[in-house]
């Protein structure tokens, strides 16, 4: 799970607070160019179990990253939802508005291969009248083929009016939103997919191989968002899905 703070903000930005899930968050330089990711991981990493400050690293751009599935850093491998919060404090005292990112992911259990069950072989058998019976058949013992495990796994995107500015979608009181325009990238930036959001579902991309991939939102005409572009680690055997809340311009939240 990751938060990317652009060097628009960088640059009046004093110090930042982070907030979610206990776990071992990392601060990452990055450059300013998103298709020239180069991260250093810190070291050691923050380890915060409550919201604290953190003086930002020098740079054009950071981002406060969470491993989602490596116990290593506080991590699960279970279902779950992660979440990554972040407010900015400039120079003049003022705070911004949460920056946030969730990811939504499930474990998907591969259908088990059955065990074949072992045929006992009738031995002969002779009767009282001494007249031999056939001897009988042994039956066939089933071969079962495994289904072969699933190596891939999915990406869901979902843009919806935060109504409360809680960061969290709540479905059936906070609606999905028409007119977003989403891009879905690859590791290496290429574009995947462009999908125009009808406020019917979420985009979903599968079939994917595991690693990083990158996603741009363009808001709806009225709307505007803290983050427009995310990061979401894809795991093979899972869908993940990813989040963005959006609130009403003259709301100017």
């Amino acid at each position: 799970v990751e938060v990317t703070i652009w060097a628009s903000e960088m640059a009046q930005v004093e110090q930042i607070a982070l907030s979610g899930n206990p776990g071992a968050f990392h601060l990452r330089q990055t450059k300013a160019t998103p298709s020239e990711p180069v991260p250093s991981l810190s070291s050691p990493p923050l380890v915060l179990t409550q919201t604290r400050l953190v003086t930002p690293p020098g740079g054009d751009r950071i981002t406060i990253a969470w491993d989602v599935t490596d116990a290593r850093y506080g991590g699960s491998a279970a279902e779950g939802s992660k979440t990554i919060y972040a407010r900015l404090k400039y120079k003049d005292g003022t705070w911004s508005r949460m920056y946030l990112t969730t990811v939504r992911y499930y474990q998907h259990m591969t259908t088990p291969t059955p065990t074949p069950t072992a045929t006992r072989t009738p031995v002969g058998y002779v009767s009282p009248t001494w007249t031999p019976s056939p001897t009988p058949m042994a039956t066939a013992t089933q071969t079962y083929t495994p289904s072969p495990t699933p190596t891939v796994g999915e990406l869901c995107v979902r843009v919806f009016h935060d109504r409360n500015a809680d960061l969290s979608y709540k479905p059936g009181a906070e609606e999905l939103l028409p007119g977003a325009q989403l891009t879905v990238y690859d590791s290496a930036f290429t574009v995947l997919r462009r999908h125009t959001t009808d406020g019917s579902g979420p985009l979903c991309v599968g079939g994917l191989t595991a690693g990083t991939y990158y996603v741009r939102e363009d808001d709806p005409p009225g709307y505007v968002s803290s983050v427009r572009f995310f990061s979401v680690p894809v795991v093979a055997n899972r869908s993940i899905t990813l989040s963005i809340g959006d609130h009403l311009a003259a709301a100017g939240r």
